[in-house]
């Protein structure tokens, strides 16, 4: 994985960017999918082919707003330090990453926004996003491989530039994703990708808990020869992090104590909820104790 795409896994809250006013605008561009956005190396300027021509009209068949989009002009945005650039509607951009508004429209002051320079995006994420704002979904490899393939680390990547860029239904759209992976795929992430989450962002991150619980429910659900590696994937998913192998023994205990020991409990839905609740409470807990512990330690060792 590219290293600007694992710099790129720290939701920080100010993202760098820079405007210009003098990239020139195409008023009429009206690309229709990712391949049409994306410019290659020699700069050439997205054209509408004849698939384009035809995908176009079945969009506006289908949906007049869509369309209404790739009616606006386009603003060039430059991504990462090589400067890869996607031509990408004003309006889209606006309906789809409401943070750039201050910047896509401007006081009567100042001149338009022809482009905005993003030198610290990763540009596979940021393509990864722009194919969510054209189809409303997130294509990202399905299969982990022997090698450690890595199919987390771009959902994580765009995750955090949701989180950067307040965008807060893609946010959960892509939690909803790594759910899917984790407890519809029995997929579990590599040790690496385990070791990067717990390595960057906040102590107390959504993506930690996430993870944490995606994967103690795999744990629980399925046996050792369901997932990927068997035991000895789970040995070093496990052991891929302190703080993680902390929460997740933790978090193991407390699901055990709760349940009982009697995870199916068929024709009970209200004793379920009242669990998971219990559940809930006790795992908040125990991670408020951990770092509690793990604050204390700090304070000893600075004294």
């Amino acid at each position: 994985m590219a290293t600007n795409l694992l710099s790129s896994l720290t939701p920080t809250n100010t993202p760098a960017l820079t405007m210009s006013s003098t990239i020139p605008l195409s008023q009429d561009t009206a690309p229709s999918s990712l391949s049409t956005l994306v410019n290659e190396a020699n700069n050439a300027t997205p054209r509408m082919n004849e698939y384009g021509s035809q995908h176009l009209k079945a969009l506006e068949d289908s949906n007049t707003n869509r369309v209404r989009y790739f009616k606006s002009p386009t603003i060039k945005i430059d991504i990462g330090p090589e400067r890869a650039h996607w031509n990408i509607p004003r309006s889209l951009l606006l309906a789809k990453i409401p943070y750039l508004k201050p910047i896509l429209e401007p006081s009567s002051t100042e001149k338009d926004t022809a482009g905005i320079v993003m030198h610290n995006e990763d540009p596979s994420t940021f393509a990864h996003v722009v194919d969510w704002m054209l189809t409303g979904e997130i294509c990202t490899p399905q299969d982990h491989q022997e090698n450690e393939s890595e199919l987390f680390l771009p959902l994580l990547a765009l995750h955090a530039f949701a989180l950067r860029f307040k965008m807060q239904e893609f946010a959960e759209l892509v939690k909803d994703k790594i759910r899917t992976c984790l407890l519809g795929h029995h997929c579990l992430p590599t040790a690496a990708e385990i070791h990067q989450v717990f390595s960057t962002g906040n102590e107390d991150s959504t993506m930690k808990r996430l993870i944490v619980k995606g994967i103690v429910d795999v744990f629980l659900g399925v046996t050792p020869q369901e997932v990927l590696g068997g035991l000895e994937g789970w040995s070093r998913v496990v052991a891929s992090h302190p703080e993680f192998t902390a929460k997740f023994l933790m978090a193991v205990k407390v699901r055990a104590e709760v349940l009982g020991g009697d995870v199916d409990v068929d024709g009970a839905g209200v004793k379920v909820g009242r669990k998971r609740k219990r559940q809930e409470e006790a795992e908040e807990e125990a991670e408020r104790e951990y770092l509690e512990a793990k604050r204390a330690r700090v304070v000893d060792l600075t004294e």
